[in-house]
């Protein structure tokens, strides 16, 4: 009823928890892996990884492209070293930070 104590005919209303919010789809995107701390009518605590689906996906693939193309721009080679880009592939941005943190040492030549 409104406030002159009619009915409404129709009234709709949107659950705000229901939508995905843009601060959770950024962070599913930039950590692809999350734990939760689960105690489903147990005993004991359990860690569970947790999977973030496509947005997890699509940022793997940003920042696997962004490993490959930061070499150019330092005009190193990485290409050689697929530890580090299978490290970005599998951890996203998180490997990608700790690639431009400690990048792969160069291999020097043998005397």
């Amino acid at each position: 009823m409104d406030r002159e104590l009619r009915s409404i005919a129709r009234y709709q209303r949107r659950i705000a928890m229901a939508a995905p919010r843009l601060v959770d789809t950024l962070w599913d995107s930039l950590i692809p892996v999350s734990l939760h701390w689960r105690t489903p009518e147990s005993r004991y605590p359990r860690l569970t990884p947790q999977w973030h689906d496509e947005n997890a996906a699509i940022g793997m693939g940003i920042a696997l492209v962004l490993a490959l193309a930061w070499p150019r721009w330092r005009r190193a080679h990485l290409l050689g070293n697929w530890a580090s880009l299978i490290l970005v592939a599998l951890t996203g941005f998180l490997g990608l930070i700790e690639l431009l943190l400690f990048p792969p040492e160069a291999e020097s030549a043998s005397s």
